[in-house]
């Protein structure tokens, strides 16, 4: 066998290449050494070790430029992921949709669907369709791991991730298909990743309207509490809660029937509780503008207030 590739590789001859792991590639035969042979693929150049060679036939010339593109299926999502994706796709002769290509049956879509961006699970998953490659993204203890296999078979490959530049990435992009790295530079467009930090919606301003609409929440010192102001909400406290069992006890003592006691009494402690609430929720507001147009600051309700005027 020795001897056919090396007269192979001085002919650089075409030939299918049959490996391990179920892929078939056409490719240009280039050299050979005493454990692999060099190949170039319309993606550039391999090494393939003779241990993964299960079989070398002739090709022609046209099998080889109809070659279409390797499919890179990036599994799962997030910023990694959208990186990787591009960096596959500036690979030359390789194509990283964003969904499981073509020539996927809709049942094994939806199996893969279901792997939440395993790459194990998805390749098994879509094992029968032209083979494309798999690589998932999962958290390791330095960094992200990268795992990928073809869907044709072969085991799960690791490679760690320990650095997210552009050029780190666009190397490991290529060994990941067994491709040494291009010259052609990595793509520059895409900015490192940064740690994602949650966003938050800026506070809903304190209005004269709001505070009314919360001062029907029979809680005493709601309005108040609720911009941040314990000083006017002790005061709701302090004088709602008596206000409003005197108007329970009023309309007890004034009803003609119990039952009648207890509608009335329930209503004139609500309508005191929300007089209450409503006086001390925009005596809160009206100070909190004081203070913001004092301090030259905006006000909302995330921030603290002392309780004192």
């Amino acid at each position: 066998m020795i001897t056919l590739l090396s007269t192979l590789a001085a002919a650089q001859e075409l030939r299918t290449l049959s490996l391990d792991d179920g892929r078939t590639l056409v490719a240009r035969v280039v050299s050979q050494s005493p454990d692999a042979l060099e190949i170039v693929v319309p993606q550039g150049a391999m090494t393939i070790p003779y241990t993964a060679l299960r079989g070398l036939e002739p090709a022609e010339a046209a099998t080889y430029a109809s070659q279409g593109p390797w499919i890179v299926i990036v599994a799962g999502d997030g910023a990694l992921a959208g990186r990787l994706r591009a960096h596959f796709d500036a690979i030359e002769g390789v194509d990283a949709p964003m969904g499981f290509g073509d020539g996927v049956d809709p049942s094994q879509a939806e199996a893969a669907a279901r792997c939440a961006g395993a790459a194990e699970c998805v390749a098994t998953a879509l094992e029968g369709a032209p083979w494309r490659w798999v690589v998932g993204v999962r958290p390791g203890a330095t960094g992200s791991i990268l795992e990928a296999r073809p869907t044709s078979g072969g085991d799960l490959k690791q490679h760690a991730l320990v650095a997210t530049d552009d050029a780190t990435v666009w190397a490991l992009a290529h060994r990941i298909l067994q491709l040494r790295p291009s010259a052609q530079p990595a793509p520059v467009t895409l900015t490192p990743i940064a740690p994602e930090t949650p966003t938050h919606d800026a506070p809903t301003p304190w209005t004269e309207a709001r505070v009314a609409s919360t001062a029907w929440i029979p809680v005493p010192g709601l309005a108040a509490m609720r911009q941040r102001d314990p000083g006017h909400a002790a005061v709701a406290v302090a004088f709602g809660v008596p206000a409003a069992a005197a108007a329970v006890a009023i309309a007890g003592a004034t009803a003609r029937s119990p039952e009648e006691g207890i509608v009335w009494g329930t209503l004139g402690a609500w309508l005191t509780l929300a007089a209450v609430n409503e006086i001390t929720g925009q005596r809160a507001r009206t100070r909190a503008e004081r203070l913001s147009d004092r301090d030259g600051v905006a006000w909302a309700s995330s921030e603290t207030r002392s309780p004192h005027e």
